[in-house]
This record gives C-alpha cells, structure tokens and sequence, in this order.
C-alpha cells in the first residue's frame, strides 16, 4: 500500500485567533492544494484520517473549494470522519454535519471514498492501491508517542498502548493529535498526521506536514507542507492575560467593598460604575457575560 496521509485540516470560515493572514480562505485553498499536489507528485492517493472540518458544518463555499480541489488528484481521496467532523461528535449526526456531503458524493463521485464507525475505520481503496491491506488501521484518536507527552487530566493514551489494544496491526493511522509523530516498536508503526496548519499560538514553532507511507517496502516519510510563520501573532495571549489580571483585581477589589448588598447583579453593576475608568469595554463585557451564565 502507497500513501499520502494526513489528519486535523480543521478546515473553518472564521480566523484562528493566532493567525493574521489578510485571506484566510484562500490560505485554507493552497494548503489543501499542497497536499494534493504531493499525493499527484508520489502518485497515489490521499487518505485524510479525521477533522477535515473544525465543527460539524460549515459554509457552503468551503464545500466547494474542497470538491475543487480534491477533483485534481490524480487517484483518491480517502476520508475518514473525526470528532469535529460531526455535530455533537456522533456518528448517528453524520447526515446533518458537512462531512455527510463527502460520503453522499462517495457514492458516486469517483474520486471520493469514505469509511466510517465510531472515528475510525478500515478505509476502502476498492481495487486502486495494490498489496495487503488487513495488517492497516485508520483511526482518529487521540494518542502521543510517549507518556511523557500526554497532558494532565487527558484521556489520551501512548502509541506503545495503542499498538498493545491492536494487536493485528502492523501500521496504525492516527488523527486528533496536532503534533505529529511516527512510533516504530517491534517493526510495527503508528503514524499520527498532525494538523496541517497552525490554528494555536503553541504551535508556532511546529512544523506542519503529511506523510508518504509504502507499506510493502516499510518507507515513512515525513513531508513538511508550506505555512507562512510570520502569519502566527501570540499578542492576543498577553491582551488575554491582561483582561484576566483586570477581572481578578475587580473581584478583589467586591470583596474588599463594605457596600455589599443581597444582589450580586447590582454588586456587580455598582463596582462597575466605580471602576469605570480602568476596565474597558471587553472586560465589562465579560464580567456580565460571566454573572449572566452566557
């Protein structure tokens, strides 16, 4: 089997906080152009291992940029559905959620094909890729390479424990972690695609790509995609920073107030008023978005 794979395009109408690219959309378009462009250059298909959107619908003209281009490649595309793909992450939402258009047209459109159960699946290549294809599993879930990688309170698990709970596997797909990673233990890999754009400040510094995976001959090749790292502003985290810092002093500063009254709402609204001139419009805001619940 011969591969280009990739995961968590994230593909979405609205800005990443931390990007500050002046055409988003047409940003979205070369990326996924680039991809196409390297499954046409190693000629094989592209396998898509989850969140190709970022929520469970999006605007029709992203559809229609993503039917464009992915009617330029030279074989198939592949795509498997992930938690961000479907509304309320459920595979029984699949035909009110975008990613439901790809696996109508899968069934007919020639350069489309889907497989699907709970975020993971054995993807169909029909007769396109030649050799074995019951040693591969394609899944999205959220695994790291090692222990050391995975966050507190996270319900991530490590490459070694997914190969151990898959034993009749000798390459495991990935999706879900943006940071990517290839796992070899014992000849058997884990190949986690990574996001293919920086859509996070502490992504900065990572390097986006895909892989090009021959199972027959075991080669796994990591090929980085193009992403502007000047379009990354992290100043957004410092106003954030600053917003928290002003909320915190204004709590503070309630609780140290001897004119309390039983309505936290005019409690709220009477410090407000007293502290008019250092807390800006933003932060006012949220403090009655946080007291009203919203």
């Amino acid at each position: 089997m011969k591969i280009i794979s990739c995961s968590d395009l994230h593909i979405r109408p609205d800005l990443p906080r931390c990007r500050t690219d002046n055409d988003w959309d047409e940003t979205q378009r070369l990326m996924i152009r680039n991809i196409v462009s390297i499954a046409n250059q190693y000629n094989v298909p592209l396998c898509i291992v989850g969140d190709l959107f970022n929520k469970g619908t999006v605007p029709e003209y992203l559809m229609i940029m993503l039917i464009e281009e992915f009617s330029n490649i030279n074989k198939k595309v592949h795509i498997l559905a992930g938690n961000h793909d479907l509304q309320f992450h459920s595979m029984e939402n699949v035909n009110n959620s975008s990613i439901g258009v790809f696996f109508s047209l899968s069934k007919k459109h020639n350069k489309i094909v889907h497989g699907m159960s709970e975020f993971g699946a054995w993807v169909d290549f029909n007769t396109e890729v030649s050799g074995p294809l019951d040693d591969v599993l394609f899944i999205h879930q959220l695994v790291f390479k090692a222990l050391k990688g995975i966050p507190p309170n996270c319900d991530g698990i490590t490459a070694s424990q997914l190969l151990e709970k898959y034993p009749d596997y000798k390459y495991i797909f990935t999706g879900d972690n943006h940071k990517c990673f290839h796992y070899e233990k014992d000849g058997r890999h884990v190949i986690n695609g990574g996001c293919t754009i920086r859509q996070s400040s502490d992504e900065k510094e990572y390097k986006p790509s895909v892989f090009y995976v021959d199972t027959e001959k075991e080669i796994v090749e990591r090929i980085y995609l193009d992403d502007n790292i000047e379009m990354i502003d992290d100043a957004y985290l410092k106003k954030e920073e600053e917003r928290d810092n002003r909320i915190t002093a204004f709590v503070e500063g309630i609780k140290k107030s001897t004119n309390i009254s039983l309505s936290i709402i005019d409690n709220i609204e009477r410090a407000i008023k007293k502290n008019k001139k250092t807390l800006d419009e933003d932060t006012i805001k949220m403090i009655r978005s946080l007291v009203e619940g919203e």
